[in-house]
C-alpha cells in the first residue's frame, strides 16, 4: 500500500469519524429537547395536580359543612317531630274531654 493510498484510508476514516459525531451531537441535540420538553410537561402536570388537590381540599370543606347542616337539619326535624307528637297527644286529650 502506497503512502498515498494510506493518506485516503486515514481521511476516509476520518470522514466517517466526522460522520459519526455529527450524527451523536445531532441525536444528543435531540434527546435534549425532548427532556427540556418532558420537564416543562412535568412542570404544568404538577401544577395541575396541586391545583387539583387545591380543589380536592375545598370540596371536602364544603361536604364538612354540608354534614354539619344536614346534622342540624335532621335535629330540627327529630325536635320538630317531637313537637308534632306532644301535639297530637294534646288535641287526642282535648277530643277525648269534648266526648
Amino acid at each position: 500500500m502506497t503512502t498515498e493510498q494510506r493518506l485516503d484510508r486515514v481521511e476516509t476514516e476520518f470522514a466517517t469519524i466526522r460522520q459519526l459525531l455529527i450524527s451523536a451531537a445531532t441525536y444528543a441535540e435531540s434527546a435534549n429537547r425532548r427532556i427540556d420538553e418532558l420537564g416543562t410537561k412535568q412542570d404544568r402536570t404538577q401544577i395541575m395536580l396541586d391545583e387539583l388537590g387545591a380543589k380536592q381540599d375545598r370540596s371536602q370543606i364544603m361536604l364538612d359543612e354540608l354534614g354539619a347542616k344536614q346534622d342540624r337539619t335532621q335535629i330540627m326535624l327529630d325536635e320538630l317531630g317531637a313537637k308534632q307528637d306532644r301535639s297530637q297527644t294534646q288535641l287526642d286529650q282535648l277530643g277525648m274531654r269534648i266526648d
